[in-house]
Parts: C-alpha cells; structure tokens; sequence
C-alpha cells in the first residue's frame, strides 16, 4: 500500500496532506525518515508521525457538524483557541475535517476517519459545490455581483516545500465561476446566498472586498449534498448509510 494511502487510512489526513507530512520529514518507517512519497509499506510496518505511532482504524465514522464561530478546525491550536474536537464528545475514532471554516465562520464542516473518500471531495477535480449563505455590510450593485458571479482576482496563500522546508508565498487566483443571487437587505447591509464550487482560504471574504464589501456573516448550509438543516451551533450527528454511499458516488 502507498505510504500517503496507509496514512489516510489511519485517518490522520488525506493523501496530499500525508504527502505534505513525508516531504517536510514528519514521518518515519521502522525508526527511519521517509524520504519519498510513493514508497509501498506493508501493513504491519511500524510508521509513525511526528514521533508517534499509527494505525489503520477499523471502524468508518462520518459526521455532518454546525461549526459555531470562534471554534478552530485545527486538532490542536497553538494559540490556544478553541478547537471543533472539543465539541467531539464520546467519539473514540481520531478524525479529520472535509472543507474547513475559519474561525470567524460558522455552518457545516463534515468530519472522517475515511482518508479515500477526504481525498475525493478535497479534488477539485471534482468541483463539489459548496452553498454559503453570506451577509455583507452595506449593498453591493448589480455590477458587483455581476463580477464576482463571473470570477474575479483575489490574493491567495501557496505553501510549496524547498529544501524539506515549507516555504508559503501569495499569488494572484482567479475565482471559477459562482452562483450569487440576493436574499434580502436589512439596516442597510444585504445578504446573499452563494454557491462555489473551490475553496481557498477566506475565499468568500477576499472576493467580497475587492469589491469594497466586507463580510460581516459566513455560515455553510451545504455541502457536497450534505445539509446542514436544524443542527444548532456545536452539535453534530452521523451522517446516514444514504447519505454517506451518496458521498462516495461522487
């Protein structure tokens, strides 16, 4: 088995994340830094992380979560902030977000141990649409929402890896294609449903002020088919066998 997929299957990260991890030196094979990142290993084999052990899990777990603002997706934060797994309660299975929020953003994130299927929707081969329900501060004109329907040109963060060291650097993006139409307007501000089908970092947020319009309210409703419907911030449930075999057909 490819060392990223075995990593995926522990349900550590997804493949090009595992990838990422073997370039920067984080994983080793029988006590020894792996090099490359498509090197079989056998089951059996001791391979550890940041000097810890892993193991395939047995057991698939697959949960849909309201992400309250203020929570990080990280598993542990360095700055000391509130983390989505703390609100993970008697969930034994270590698991990985699918599509982040940032902290200031709240909505659906959904959560596996399922390394393939992660894999599957991070592509964006596969132009999963994302559905966002958006309030911005005062209203942007038909022009506008013209542009960012059709792209526009935003900043974005790239991480490459130069001499085992993570080097990140900010590039001119593009945005694909959205679907952008007005819900309502109230003390002047409006909100807005959207529908992308990438997902760059604050990508929402950097497409609405170049256009001079900041967001005030992020919240994801839908994901990859997935509702959010009546969770409330900070609950979560497991998503049902339908649900999960129409994750995979994608």
């Amino acid at each position: 088995m490819r060392i990223n997929k075995y990593i995926a299957k522990c349900g550590i990260c997804s493949r090009r994340k595992a990838d990422e991890l073997i370039k920067e030196g984080r994983v080793t094979v029988g006590g020894i830094p792996l090099l490359e990142c498509g090197v079989n290993v056998d089951e059996d084999a001791v391979i550890a992380i940041d000097g810890r052990p892993i193991e395939i899990q047995k057991k698939t777990v697959y949960i849909a979560m309201n992400k309250p603002c203020g929570y990080v997706c990280t598993v542990s934060d360095e700055l000391g902030r509130r983390t989505v797994y703390d609100l993970l309660t008697d969930i034994d299975e270590r698991l990985f977000t699918i599509g982040r929020l940032d902290k200031d953003s709240e909505g659906l994130i959904l959560l596996t141990n399922d390394g393939d299927l992660a894999q599957k929707l991070l592509s964006p081969k596969r132009k999963i649409e994302k559905n966002y329900e958006v309030v911005v501060r005062g209203v942007p004109g038909a022009n506008d929402i013209k542009k960012l329907s059709g792209g526009i040109t935003i900043d974005v963060e790239i991480s490459q890896t130069k001499q085992n060291k993570p080097v990140k650097s900010i590039v001119k993006y593009h945005t694909k294609p959205a679907k952008i139409f007005e819900i309502g307007q109230k003390q002047g501000d409006m909100k807005l449903s959207m529908i992308i089908k990438e997902g760059k970092k604050r990508q929402i947020r950097k497409m609405f002020d170049v256009i001079g319009h900041e967001v005030i309210k992020l919240k994801r409703v839908k994901f990859a088919g997935i509702e959010l419907g009546d969770l409330r911030p900070g609950e979560f449930r497991h998503l049902s066998e339908d649900e999960v075999r129409s994750l995979c057909s994608l």
